[in-house]
C-alpha cells in the first residue's frame, strides 16, 4: 500500500519530474495503456447499473460518503460512477492536473491518503481546495492484459486512516470490474 508520497515509481511518470506541491504531473501516457483504454469504451459513455451497484457497495461496506469508478486517459480523469452526497458539487470529469485517481494508475497498486490537504501529490487539487475532499483510498482497475485503466475509489471529508482490511474489501471489490 502506498502512503507517502516518497513510495511514487517515478519511472512511471514517463520521464517527469518528481511529484511536488505546486508542479504539473505529467499524465500516464503508456500507449499501451491508452490503447486499451479506448478499446474498453468506457470514456465519455453514459453511467451503468452494473458500475453503479459497485460503487454503492464499496461505500456502504466500507462507510464512505463518496465512492467512484474513475477512468484516466491522458487528459482527464472521467466517473463511470458516482455514489455520492445528494449536495455534490463535483463534475463527471476532471482534468488530469487535479485527479488524486492518477496516482493509483501510475503506481500501479493501492494508494490510500489520510489527509489530502497535507499530501504533496495532490494538495493543490481541485477536489481538495473547492470538494472539499480530505481522505482517499483508490484501488486501480487492471485489465487481464496488465492496462491499469482507472480506479475504484472511496474518499471523504474529514481525515481517516485507511485499514488494511478497508484497502483488502476495495481490492476485492475492484477486481470484479
Amino acid at each position: 500500500m502506498s502512503n507517502s508520497p516518497e513510495s511514487l515509481n517515478e519511472s512511471a511518470l514517463a520521464g517527469g519530474p518528481p511529484a511536488g506541491h505546486g508542479e504539473e504531473h505529467p499524465p500516464p501516457r503508456d500507449p499501451a495503456r491508452l490503447a486499451a483504454l479506448a478499446a474498453a469504451s468506457l470514456v465519455d459513455t453514459p453511467m451503468e447499473e452494473a458500475f453503479d451497484r459497485l460503487t454503492r457497495l464499496a461505500a456502504g461496506f466500507l462507510d464512505a460518503p463518496v465512492a467512484l469508478v474513475n477512468v484516466v486517459d491522458d487528459r482527464k480523469q472521467f466517473s463511470k460512477s458516482c455514489f455520492v452526497p445528494p449536495d455534490w458539487r463535483g463534475a463527471a470529469e476532471a482534468p488530469l492536473a487535479d485527479s488524486l485517481c492518477k496516482w493509483a494508475v501510475i503506481e500501479r497498486e493501492p494508494v490510500a491518503i489520510p489527509d489530502a490537504r497535507l499530501d504533496r501529490r495532490v494538495s493543490d487539487s481541485t477536489m481538495v481546495s473547492e470538494l472539499g475532499i480530505v481522505c482517499y483510498l483508490g484501488v486501480p482497475l487492471i485489465l487481464s492484459g496488465g492496462a491499469a485503466l482507472g480506479t475504484l475509489c472511496l474518499a471523504g471529508f474529514e481525515p481517516r486512516e485507511w485499514t488494511e482490511r478497508e484497502v483488502a474489501v476495495l481490492s476485492d471489490l475492484a477486481a470484479l470490474v
